[in-house]
């Protein structure tokens, strides 16, 4: 079972501090409703650096099984989160393949949600 990136892109101006918070409120709620295991981005610090590890801000890897059921509950979440937030952009990566989620009317992120069932469909 392969992992899936999400990358959280923030409204303009989003201080880095704030798109953390936001990121992991979002992987909590995604371990509590779609089941997922969700964890931040770990990745090579620059050299010189005293980390023996750093985070991507914004970035997460999620892992599980990809079900009908497990994706119609990821679908909510991600509805949920961008319609409370009212600003910024999903995207998730599969490989070479991606879809990108963004708020606008709830017409336009239905839609987009809608593209998230297919997108898992293809999956190996």
């Amino acid at each position: 079972m392969a992992d899936v990136a999400l990358i959280v892109s923030g409204y303009p101006g989003i201080q880095p501090a704030q798109l953390d918070l936001m990121t992991r409120e979002l992987a909590t709620d995604i371990q509590r409703y779609a089941r997922l295991a969700a964890r931040p981005v770990q990745s090579t610090p620059a050299p010189g650096s005293k980390s023996g590890s750093a985070v991507d801000i914004g970035s997460l890897l999620l892992t599980g099984v990809f079900s009908a059921s497990t994706v119609k509950a990821l679908s909510s979440v991600l509805k949920t989160w961008i319609a409370h937030r009212r600003a910024g952009t999903i995207t998730i990566r599969d490989g070479d393949r991606k879809i990108e989620i963004a708020g606008g009317t709830p017409k336009e992120l239905g839609e987009a949600l809608s593209q998230l069932t297919g997108f898992w469909e293809q999956r190996d």
